[in-house]
């Protein structure tokens, strides 16, 4: 299924037709409906904050292949994360601290008057496809129980020479 956003109905039967020319042997189909208020892109389409997370991690882990790194051995990885509240961040630190983190810095800065609490952590995992999820996924979420915002990691590439 293909899902598109127009202005205007008016030309759709005739794009969509000229564009399937080139693809004899498929059928197609299609329907309009309106959706003024993006109910659908934003209730069906739109990723949730956790496939979003996980969509992220797949873009870093692209990257990482591309550049020859075959993710296969454990490495610092680092998370960066902001709060509202100094509380909210000595809360976290104490949860991430039982999950084997080490705190690497805490800073505090100004943004629009606003003061956010950065914290960034680090632990020696591997980050292949089937394991980066499962940390970074309960990161967000304990964050995002004390009001946090995770804003993602970083790791070093081991590239191997042959």
């Amino acid at each position: 299924d293909i899902y598109f956003y127009f202005g205007e109905d008016k030309l759709i039967d005739k794009t969509l037709s000229d564009c399937m020319v080139k693809f004899p042997n498929y059928e197609y189909d299609f329907g309009i409906k309106e959706n003024d208020k993006w109910e659908s892109y934003f209730n069906f389409l739109y990723p949730s904050s956790i496939s979003y997370q996980s969509i992220m991690n797949r873009r870093v882990l692209d990257y990482m292949e591309e550049q020859g790194d075959k993710l296969e051995k454990e490495r610092q990885v680092d998370h960066w994360i902001y709060f509202k509240s100094e509380k909210e961040r000595s809360q976290y630190e104490i949860e991430v601290q039982k999950k084997g983190f080490k705190i690497t810095s805490k800073n505090s800065d100004s943004e629009n008057g606003e003061i956010k609490y950065q914290l960034v952590i680090s632990r020696e995992d591997k980050v292949s496809r089937n394991e980066i999820d499962s940390f970074t996924i309960e990161l967000w979420e304990m964050a995002n129980k004390l009001n946090g915002d995770y804003d993602g990691w970083e790791a070093p590439l081991i590239i191997e020479k042959e």
